[in-house]
């Protein structure tokens, strides 16, 4: 690599070069001294961001606008290191990692950059054995995130659970507008989730569930919260569990013919108690897991004060066997034994206290959970008590006539902020 030539370009594609940590000194070089540099395109090597010279870099850079790294080999420790540096990055927008095999640890990683990145408005994670767990953690990120504009999670193992913890983050993320979930075996129940959450978000344009396990029930569900949904443009059920061709089509394009049913008001209320449930499911889960913290912690409290006891009772053990018969033979080898299970007992309680100042650092992120889904609750009840009055409004307009489709779609358009 010319690095004189480098650091003066814009734009530098090393795609398919294969490429490994121990070729990039150069480029990690242009990364700290370029002042013009927006898009770097590293996708198809065998970099692993082990030496973490690449991630330090970026960290550093403020120039970069792009990167990426798909198909590449980064792992879960490559995600720690790119997690770390962009919470310290503040120019990058987009960033590519498909098929890096980060899973669910790496998952968790660069959710706790999103919490507090706020540059970031793209992030492939497409085909990184990511499943429910890594998603729920994403999904907390998104709670927080205001800035993340699109988020690509195709060919991961999210599932129905997946779903649902992505579901509850759109009730209250304003900012995302595309999400890509196909190939996620994702079924109904993660389908009626989605829907319902639909109902009460502004800001999603376009939602991709394309070769998943949805059936006609979830398909209908999503299609009757596309056209109660104000925001979505485009919604794909393609290569789905979808019997009835003509069901499909309605699903794919439901936001072009909202409120044209007969049933459509049952149908809306219908979907509001999906969320209201599923919402109800999410405080459920959250307050056991804070109980079950809030045990960990009285246990780990407990298990320390009796090794802290049994220490000192070994200690005295030895004190008093200190000016006794110096000339024992036995006394010595007593002593090592003590001391060897003093100095075990003393790093039981290290590790004790480490697994519960752990404990406490969850419980933490578990009541903020608590806060954010209470606020999602308090969206909900909005959400149903606006529609109602929109639904009143149309029944007392029907009872005068037939209903004009243009008042209806002004009812409908009616902004839920607005509280009409």
């Amino acid at each position: 690599m010319d690095f004189d030539y480098l650091v003066q370009q814009k734009s530098i594609n090393l795609l398919g070069k294969n490429l490994y940590d121990g070729d990039l000194d150069v480029l990690v070089k242009v990364l700290r001294e370029s002042k013009v540099l927006e898009e770097l395109w590293l996708d198809h090597n065998r970099i692993t961001l082990a030496d973490g010279k690449l991630t330090d870099a970026l960290a550093e850079n403020r120039t970069l606008r792009r990167l990426d790294l798909n198909s590449n080999a980064t792992g879960n420790e490559g995600a720690k290191r790119l997690s770390d540096a962009l919470k310290r990055n503040d120019s990058l927008h987009v960033i590519r990692l498909g098929g890096n095999q980060i899973g669910d640890e790496g998952g968790k990683w660069l959710a706790d950059a999103l919490k507090c990145n706020n540059t970031l408005q793209y992030i492939d994670l497409g085909s990184n054995q990511i499943g429910g767990e890594g998603c729920k953690w994403l999904s907390d990120a998104l709670k927080h995130n205001n800035t993340l504009e699109v988020i690509v999670l195709i060919n991961n193992q999210i599932g129905d659970e997946g779903a649902k913890s992505l579901a509850s983050a759109y009730v209250v993320n304003k900012a995302l507008r595309e999400a890509y979930l196909s190939s996620n075996n994702i079924g109904d129940v993660g389908a009626k989730s989605l829907a319902a959450s639909l109902l009460a978000n502004g800001s999603l344009a376009k939602i991709v569930l394309a070769e998943n396990n949805i059936t006609d029930e979830g398909g209908k569900s999503l299609g009757n919260a596309a056209r109660c949904n104000r925001t979505i443009e485009y919604l794909s059920l393609d290569r789905n569990l979808i019997s009835d061709r003509a069901n499909a089509l309605r699903c794919n394009h439901a936001m072009n013919n909202r409120f044209d049913d007969d049933d459509v008001e049952q149908e809306i209320k219908n979907i509001l108690e999906d969320l209201g449930g599923a919402l109800q499911s999410f405080m459920e889960e959250t307050i056991e897991e804070n109980a079950r913290l809030k045990e960990e912690i009285a246990n780990g409290d407990e298990e320390l004060e009796s090794e802290d006891k049994q220490v000192a009772s070994l200690k005295d053990i030895i004190d008093l066997s200190g000016g006794k018969n110096e000339a024992s033979t036995k006394r010595p080898r007593a002593e090592e034994s003590n001391l060897a299970t003093i100095q075990r007992k003393n790093q039981k309680i290290v590790r004790i206290k480490q697994e519960k100042e752990a404990a406490e650092a969850n419980l933490e992120d578990v009541r903020e959970d608590l806060d954010i889904e209470k606020e999602t609750v308090e969206h909900q009840l909005r959400a149903t008590d606006v529609w109602q009055r929109r639904f009143d409004e149309i029944a007392n307009l029907a009872k005068d006539g037939p209903v004009d489709t243009a008042m209806i779609a002004e009812i409908r358009n009616r902004s839920l902020v607005g509280g009409s």
